[in-house]
């Protein structure tokens, strides 16, 4: 690819939702997509343009990845109607909360006033309160920490960083755990896993039944490590896409 940096580079994107492959019910939709990247200063095509393949994947995933080019139109195949970004989505689809517009919401109001700590808990005592709940005791400090690490970093917490916990009485400790937690570079190996199961990440071929001399991907890693990377660095999730 020529340097952006001397030549206009355009990237062109469309992608068609496929009704009669996709399974709504279950929250399976299929989309199919072309890419093209082109040269603008020279009308010259740069020779990346994928055969139209398909990736299936739950409704708010797709939403996300399509949702990145700000001009992309999802039409029906077949059909010349392009209604905007939701086009050839059902309605029911439609009101998936991955398509909503972003919007403020009040807290709703609550019986027992005293157990909210911030506005979202709020939400999830007047759901508990419609069902006649009430939330769970606060968990031991020890406990607490446990829950965060392990979540956070796939790993418990040592015994000095329970002992560090413990003897913390600022107000802000909790948030000074979660902060470290989100730092540390194990948090990108936790959850950048998911992507990676997600894109079917593979240090191998699987088996050798295909007589392959090499059943490795020598340079798998390098993908691996820059998702790794990814979420450590936060990156946007737009970004990380179109990188």
């Amino acid at each position: 690819m020529a340097d952006p940096k001397q030549n206009d580079i355009k990237v062109s994107a469309n992608a068609f939702y496929l009704p009669d492959q996709s399974d709504e019910e279950n929250d399976q939709f299929v989309f199919a997509y072309t890419i093209k990247i082109t040269n603008v200063g020279t009308s010259a095509d740069r020779g990346w343009r994928p055969p139209a393949p398909k990736w299936k994947c739950r409704l708010m995933d797709a939403a996300a990845t399509a949702l990145v080019y700000a001009d992309l139109a999802v039409p029906r195949i077949g059909s010349a109607e392009i209604k905007g970004k939701l086009s050839g989505l059902t309605d029911r689809a439609r009101r998936h909360w991955a398509y909503q517009p972003v919007k403020t919401s009040a807290p709703p109001a609550v019986k027992n006033q005293q157990w909210p700590r911030t506005p979202v808990d709020a939400f999830i005592l007047q759901k508990l309160e419609s069902a006649n709940m009430v939330p769970a005791p606060d968990a031991e400090r020890e406990t607490l920490l446990r829950r965060a690490t392990y979540d956070l970093i796939g790993l418990p917490p040592t015994p000095r960083e329970v002992a560090a916990f413990l003897a913390d009485k600022a107000p802000n400790a909790f948030e000074k755990v979660i902060d470290r937690l989100l730092a540390s570079p194990h948090y990108g190996e936790r959850w950048g896993r998911y992507w990676l199961d997600t894109a079917r990440f593979s240090d191998t071929v699987g088996d050798r039944s295909n007589k392959v001399t090499e059943y490795r991907y020598p340079d798998a890693w390098t993908y691996r490590d820059y998702v790794i990377q990814s979420f450590n660095q936060d990156k946007p999730y737009d970004r990380f896409i179109l990188e």
